[in-house]
């Protein structure tokens, strides 16, 4: 890798997964925290291999924890998300795809195994 860049807050912040893009950029996914440790923001970013940002995507239930847990890049440079959106302990399973060009949310679906699309 040539570059390098930060994933960085005033808050308490953490990397949980990479992913390439077919071109050598990178996806960034994981949370940033923006309480007191008990409220967090899923954040998800793409980088140039020099370190330069290209954008940065969140998403944040108010008063919530929410965490993207994994990130994958399609063939074609499409971002899917993977993490939890809730309260600690309590919160349910959030599936996000993402623009890859932009950053910006194509859709983002609770995943809930107790019900059905009948």
């Amino acid at each position: 890798m040539v570059g390098q860049a930060r994933f960085h807050s005033i808050y308490s912040h953490k990397i949980n997964s990479l992913a390439s893009f077919p071109n050598g950029d990178i996806a960034v996914a994981g949370l940033v925290q923006t309480g007191s440790g008990t409220t967090a923001k899923g954040v998800v970013q793409r980088f140039q291999p020099n370190g330069n940002r290209l954008w940065t995507a969140d998403f944040d239930s108010i008063n919530a924890y929410d965490e993207i847990y994994d990130v994958t890049v399609s063939p074609t440079g499409q971002v899917a998300t993977v993490g939890i959106s809730g309260f600690l302990g309590s919160g349910v399973s959030t599936m996000i795809s993402y623009d890859g060009s932009t950053g910006a949310q194509q859709w983002r679906q609770v995943y809930n195994p107790n019900t059905t699309n009948e």
